[in-house]
């Protein structure tokens, strides 16, 4: 079976199982934040960034390993 999917997962594939997603991602996230006297409120997040290394999970079967070992091709689709 080909990859289906066309977007953020494509060419993600689970070395374990074969499935193509979801999957778990040890990714930072910026998010702009109002700041009041009363506390904080999410605004909106500007960017979330991962690389190759970064830890990921498959989320049918929990297989662990970095994001590298579950592209199937060179791809880098950091949000």
């Amino acid at each position: 079976m080909s990859n289906p999917n066309t977007n953020c997962l494509d060419g993600w594939k689970c070395p374990a199982c074969g499935s193509y997603g979801d999957f778990k991602i040890d990714a930072s996230i910026d998010v702009r934040v109002i700041m009041s006297d009363e506390g904080t409120v999410e605004e909106q997040v500007s960017s979330t960034v991962w690389d190759g290394y970064s830890w990921a999970a498959c989320c049918e079967c929990g297989h662990e390993a970095t994001v590298k070992d579950f592209q199937e091709e060179e791809a880098s689709h950091n949000e």
